[in-house]
């Protein structure tokens, strides 16, 4: 099958899932939807316990499996709780910074090195978000909103700890 099918079904399956959880968060506390999700995949990961080869796990993995789950938990709630009081379309392409700030931080703290397609791609993010964003958050600040930007703060927040 050719990648764009892979691709273009990708796109649908998570516009449909961010419109899903905005829904189901008109009704449902964020937290509580974040732990019966993570729930919900602890049970449908349960029959992959019969694969684990146990003689293979050693404690430092593990620990580090922990507190990166850890991490990605609070990262997931942040996202989740932004979800619940802004509009989809504020937040999803907010989200499409992620790879770029995960590039920058690889570079910062891992020494990775960019190429100049890396650098423009980057580029092409923030100029794309900035675009989808603009009229945005112009209205945010007409309707004197200022309380919702503490969860674009959150948008952030998420975005920096799933990067690291």
């Amino acid at each position: 099958m050719p990648w764009y099918i892979f691709s273009f079904a990708s796109a649908v399956l998570t516009a449909a899932a961010a419109i899903t959880y905005k829904k189901t968060l008109f009704k449902e506390h964020a937290i509580e939807f974040a732990a019966v999700l993570g729930i919900f995949n602890a049970v449908l990961s349960l029959p992959l316990l019969a694969f684990v080869n146990y003689s293979k796990i050693t404690l430092v993995p593990t620990l580090i499996m922990i507190i990166v789950s850890f991490l990605a938990a609070i990262a997931f709630v942040l996202i989740i709780k932004a979800m619940r009081h802004l509009e989809v379309s504020i937040i999803s392409p907010m989200r499409m910074i992620g790879p770029g700030v995960t590039a920058l931080v690889a570079a910062a703290f891992l020494g990775e090195s960019l190429q100049f397609g890396e650098w423009l791609g980057i580029l092409l993010l923030l100029i794309g978000v900035y675009i989808l964003e603009i009229k945005t958050n112009a209205s945010l600040n007409q309707k004197g909103a200022h309380d919702d930007f503490k969860y674009l703060y959150f948008v952030f927040g998420a975005i920096l700890i799933y990067a690291v």
